[in-house]
């Protein structure tokens, strides 16, 4: 007899918003009426709109059951990404083999598909209601070196349409010397992108640049700076790259009418990137294996507050909800690995909170 059909149960039914990077698929034991052992599993997931295999991966012992995508392999247009689409409807499915070595009764009947769709977006795009009136464009090299526009290069920063849209909206044109402008009904919210056009008779080969500007958004106007890769564009021909809010650049096809960052163009240089209106400062150091910041919710933030303020109970004599109580001398609470809790007050000055959180009797 062959083992038992498994069942997918992770991710769950028609799942919204699974990684693309990382799916974790999971499935119930292995059984098998005839006492036989687990020698392996196979695991598929299909592009539902292509109704092609994505990945696949064989698995054993502890990964029998529970496998992610870095247990596989990737298939087709996705061998050289290493990932899913983003925003894309997906079907997953496992068979169980055992080692009975019976080539007609091994393996067990396909699991019933499991359909899920990944995420949108796993890097957030750049966003921008248009260019300011004067987007005040700077083109250098890595080094900061300013670069002389070749003759035939236009640049084009553009707006993906919406559902309804038929084209893109042009925000700015940019021939190396003038930028014109777009002066739009009505500020645009969706991705950005950029393309470089090669209007000339001749190839041109651009090196590895950044290119700086002001855009306009709901929160004022904004300097960014877009990492452009080194680029061949043949004579009467374009490149495409989609943009990321931290500038990163990555490729975009021809059919692509929604932001894909699959294919990595250049890298950003910034840390990160600080909306209008937010700095950022650091406030405490010397952590290990942060994994999650909240605020202390206490309204008194006295950095001379006592270190034993935290011990203060309800009139029951015990914490509500039997949760330790706030530690009103911090700004800060942050949790470690292996249950240790950090307050951190408005000097950036820490002391433990809590410690050895790890097991607890009923």
């Amino acid at each position: 007899m062959p083992p038992q059909q498994p069942r997918i149960t992770s991710p769950i039914e028609a799942a919204q918003g699974v990684a693309a990077t990382d799916v974790h698929l999971e499935a119930s034991p292995f059984a098998d009426s005839d006492g036989d052992r687990a020698r392996e599993a196979e695991w598929e997931i299909w592009d539902i709109k292509t109704d092609s295999r994505a990945w696949r991966a064989t698995a054993n012992g502890v990964e029998l059951s529970h496998v992610h995508l870095s247990n596989g392999r990737f298939e087709g247009p996705l061998a050289a990404i290493r990932n899913l689409d983003f925003d894309r409807p997906y079907r997953a499915r496992v068979r169980y083999r055992d080692d009975s070595g019976d080539p007609a009764t091994e393996w067990s009947a396909w699991a019933e598909w499991r359909n899920f769709r990944t995420a949108p977006f796993g890097i957030p795009p750049l966003l921008a209601g248009a260019a300011a009136a004067e987007p005040e464009v700077e083109w250098t090299d890595t080094t900061g070196a300013a670069i002389e526009p070749p003759a035939g290069l236009t640049v084009v920063l553009r707006q993906a349409p919406c559902a309804e849209c038929e084209g893109f909206t042009d925000l700015l044109e940019w021939d190396g010397f003038t930028a014109d402008v777009a002066a739009l009904a009505e500020p645009a919210d969706g991705a950005l992108q950029i393309v470089l056009r090669n209007a000339g008779s001749e190839r041109l080969e651009l090196p590895a640049s950044n290119l700086a500007l002001t855009l306009w958004s709901e929160a004022g106007e904004q300097r960014s700076t877009l990492y452009l890769p080194a680029l061949s564009i043949v004579a009467g021909g374009e490149s495409r790259l989609w943009l990321a809010r931290n500038g990163a650049t990555f490729f975009a096809l021809l059919s692509e009418t929604s932001a894909n960052f699959q294919r990595p163009a250049r890298e950003t240089e910034q840390a990160w990137v600080t909306l209008p209106g937010f700095t950022v400062e650091e406030v405490g150091a010397g952590l290990r294996f942060p994994t999650q910041v909240i605020a202390s919710g206490c309204s008194a933030r006295s950095p001379s507050a006592p270190a034993a303020a935290h011990q203060r109970r309800s009139e029951s004599g015990r914490y509500s909800e039997g949760q330790l109580a706030p530690a009103c001398d911090a700004e800060l609470l942050v949790m470690e690995l292996k249950g240790r809790i950090w307050a951190i007050d408005s000097r950036g000055a820490k002391r433990i909170y809590a410690d050895n959180l790890l097991d607890f009797s009923s």
